[in-house]
This record gives C-alpha cells, structure tokens and sequence, in this order.
C-alpha cells in the first residue's frame, strides 16, 4: 500500500494471474474486491495489518471466504472515491500484480497548492542544511511569458531586482511507490534519492526571488509519465526538471549529470545506449 493526497495505491502480487470483481456501495463508502482461486492465507490477511492511520481514503480492510475458492477483501472507505483496477503483467522483478487506485471524487487542484501548501515532511538527507553557493551577482527574471502575470512574492534582501511575474518550475522526482528505481550497493533506493534531492530543490527555489517550485509528488507514491507531465502544464511551468540517481555499469562512477532532452535525435553516444546498457541491477545508484 502506498497512501498519498494523490491518491493510494494497492498492489497484490501473486504467481498466476488472478481473475477479479468489484463494486462500492454507497453507505457507509466501501469498495469490495473479490479474488477468483485466491485462498485465505497468512500473507492475503496481512494486508489488514498494512493500512495507516494517516490514509487519506482508506479506514480498514476486512478479508474473508466469500464462497469457495473465492476471497474477498473489503476496503472500509473515509469518503466516496474514484477506483480504478487493472492488473498489469510481469515486468523486471515483479510477478503478476492487480492493482488498485483509489482516487478522490474532487481530484486535487496542484494551482491551491501552491497558494495554499500543506505541511510538506521531509527524510533525514532533505533535512541536511544547504551549504549556500558563494555570492553571485543578481540577474533580472527574465520575462518567458508576460501574458501570465502574477503577484511577486516579496524579496528581502536589499537591491533585489524587481520581479514582473513569478517563474515557476516544476521538479519531478523520478519513480516512488512499487517503482524503487535503481538500488544501490547498501540498499539506497533511487525513489527515495530523487524525492530528497527534489525537496531540497524546491527549498532553495522558493528563496529566490521571482521564483516557486511545485513537486509533481511529495510522497513515496508512484504518478505516471503522463500525469507528470499533466501537473506541470496545470501549473503553466516554465520548466520541468525530472530528478534521477541512475546506476551505472561500473560502479565506481560518481558526480553527476545534466541530460536535456533534444527534438532532433539523440545528441551523444551515451544518448543512443538502450536502457539496459544505461542501468545495471549490479551497479551503485549514482
């Protein structure tokens, strides 16, 4: 389970694709799920275990025999929501899953959150202190769009340019959820890297004047290619900067790397690598 403001996401992983059912009823909110040739064991009744109190959709799940060679797990529902359920097929080290989303009735405007953002918790790499870059001299914003105006935020340091409209930028942070990305040598997952350099980010963007930062997720939670992109066209961002700690095939390398995307073809060699040339399951995440 992997709970967000987005959205949660439940995954069941089994040998053998498992054929289903589903329906909600209304009062109180309860989506039911029932599962063909599942059998009522220690690891399906776990699931009960793994809701957390802080589930924005989810109260408890119930499981039981709904009649032979059929289970049935019951989600007890905080309000009515959108469900979506679709099993996806094996893929690098997953088995079959069926998963299930569970989305809100009124899905979540990314505009009020940035006029109104909410407590925004962060990992022990994020809440390092940011080691200020030595003083540079200050650049005008430069006007992308003056078509979108906006008020400026106001800037407290003397001889601060003036700003005409607020630059945004939108920083995703690659993978989240049941997609960990690259794992390193002692563990560290990409998805977690990628979300505490994103936070970090934002943190540094959102001083500067004339300029926010919005996160396409704040959460260990997965969002499609697509969505991604979407959250960041709501917001009419002047950029979109995706964050990724890649493996590589020797796992000695280190730094890092900018990759801009270019409309007329690869523009290196390393840009016309496959990916599994780009990443390997052996190497450290960079």
């Amino acid at each position: 389970m992997w709970p967000a403001e987005e959205y949660t996401r439940v995954t069941f992983e089994t040998a053998k694709p498992v054929r289903h059912q589903f329906f909600e009823v209304p009062d109180p909110p309860r989506l039911v799920l029932d599962l063909e040739g599942v059998e009522l064991d220690a690891e399906l009744k776990s699931v009960v275990g793994k809701v957390r109190e802080d589930d924005p959709y989810i109260k408890q799940v119930r499981v039981a025999v709904n009649r032979p060679n059929v289970a049935r797990v019951v989600f007890d529902l905080k309000s009515a929501v959108k469900p979506s359920v679709f099993p996806l097929a094996p893929a690098g080290e997953y088995r079959h899953r069926l998963v299930l989303d569970l989305y809100p009735e009124k899905p979540r405007d990314p505009l009020l959150a940035l006029v109104q953002p909410g407590p925004d918790p962060i990992g022990e790499i994020a809440k390092a202190p940011v080691v200020e870059p030595a003083a540079a001299p200050e650049l005008p914003v430069v006007r992308l769009d003056p078509g979108k105006a906006a008020p400026a935020k106001a800037d407290a340091r003397p001889g601060a340019p003036k700003v005409d409209r607020m630059v945004t930028i939108a920083v995703d942070a690659g993978h989240g959820g049941e997609d960990p990305g690259a794992r390193g040598r002692r563990g560290t997952r990409e998805k977690d890297v990628t979300l505490a350099i994103a936070k970090r980010l934002k943190e540094r963007i959102d001083r500067e004047p004339g300029m926010r930062a919005v996160l396409t997720r704040d959460g260990d939670y997965f969002i499609g290619l697509a969505q991604r992109v979407q959250k960041a066209r709501r917001v009419q961002a002047d950029l979109f900067v995706s964050v990724h700690a890649d493996a590589f095939v020797q796992p000695h390398a280190r730094g890092s790397s900018v990759f801009a995307l270019s409309e007329r073809g690869a523009t290196s060699a390393a840009a016309r690598w496959p990916p599994s040339a780009r990443t390997s399951p052996t190497s450290s995440a960079g």
